[in-house]
């Protein structure tokens, strides 16, 4: 299955924290969702956890997660992540 999700059609909305913002992608009944999330530059998500776990994809910018330093960098109009 395909799900296609267009930025035009994504409605943000806040966590409760100024400067976190999150969108739903996809919806997986009891077991979740897929979110994307943004955070202004200086904000620190918290510690937490995920029953089902947490994958991270870096698209912009840079951030640390325990300890691992996680950025986004463009090379020839492409991002590459290291």
């Amino acid at each position: 299955m395909v799900s296609i999700n267009r930025t035009a059609d994504r409605s943000w909305r806040s966590d409760g924290r100024p400067g976190v913002q999150f969108a739903v992608l996809r919806l997986h009944g009891a077991e979740g969702a897929t979110l994307i999330s943004r955070f202004r530059s200086g904000i620190a998500g918290g510690q937490h956890t995920h029953p089902a776990g947490e994958e991270l994809l870096v698209l912009e910018g840079e951030c640390e997660v325990n300890g691992v330093r996680l950025c986004a960098r463009r090379a020839n109009g492409m991002n590459w992540w290291r």
